[in-house]
């Protein structure tokens, strides 16, 4: 029996010295055993990413790593990795339920953009409409949108549109535009004007909507 135990513990540490991951971290051989892991194929190129990002990270952070083998340091990097990606999951999650009520309430469209001149000032203006929804009066939206082309490169700032004089009845439509001051210097703003409308993909999200009744949508 002792025999038997010899025989499987002395196989035990063979396997663990033929894997360089079975190592414990050293700041003194960081450096060569990172070499040996890398000559020992045995991460896949997604591991060898996430195992040196983590490496990379514990160091800024100062974070302690002696006495744990590169094994433990990687299995670390896939827990945190994975549970970044249950939280990414929830927020994604909560975003659509968010996204959801407020089209239950509200629709807007962007429905054109024109180069205009007011003053001698050139701006690029962005056409939108609003449709309510609901049975209660607005007060006051709030929405944004961004702009992109065909191949999805965005072009343009973030546009934010704050309404807070007008009102808009149960069921009713309402039109209006916002104007953003051309920058001739500006290569988005340059973008934006050069652009077909007909190309161009708007992703709009509603903020706040304040209904005369005192309720709040957010």
């Amino acid at each position: 029996m002792k025999r038997i135990c010899l025989l499987v513990a002395t196989a035990f540490i063979m396997v663990s010295c033929g894997n360089p991951m079975h190592k414990k971290f050293s700041e003194k051989n960081f450096e060569s055993d990172l070499k040996e892991i890398k000559a020992a194929d045995k991460l896949s190129d997604e591991e060898v990413e996430l195992f040196a990002g983590w490496l990379i990270k514990s160091k800024l952070s100062n974070e302690n790593l002696e006495g744990k083998t590169y094994a433990d340091i990687l299995n670390e990097a896939k827990q945190f990795q994975e549970n970044q990606k249950a939280l990414l999951k929830i927020e994604e999650e909560k975003e659509k339920a968010f996204a959801e009520k407020m089209a239950q309430a509200v629709e807007i469209k962007i429905i054109d953009k024109t180069f205009e001149k007011y003053s001698g000032i050139e701006y690029n203006n962005f056409e939108y409409l609003i449709k309510n929804k609901s049975n209660k009066t607005i007060d006051a939206i709030r929405f944004q949108f961004e702009v992109y082309n065909k191949l999805g490169d965005r072009i343009g700032d973030l546009y934010e549109v704050n309404l807070t004089d007008d009102t808009i009845a149960p069921q009713a439509t309402y039109d209006n535009g916002v104007m953003d001051r051309f920058n001739a210097y500006s290569k988005l703003s340059n973008d934006v004007k050069d652009a077909d409308f007909k190309g161009l993909k708007i992703v709009q999200r509603t903020l706040k909507i304040v209904y005369t009744d005192g309720s709040v949508l957010e």
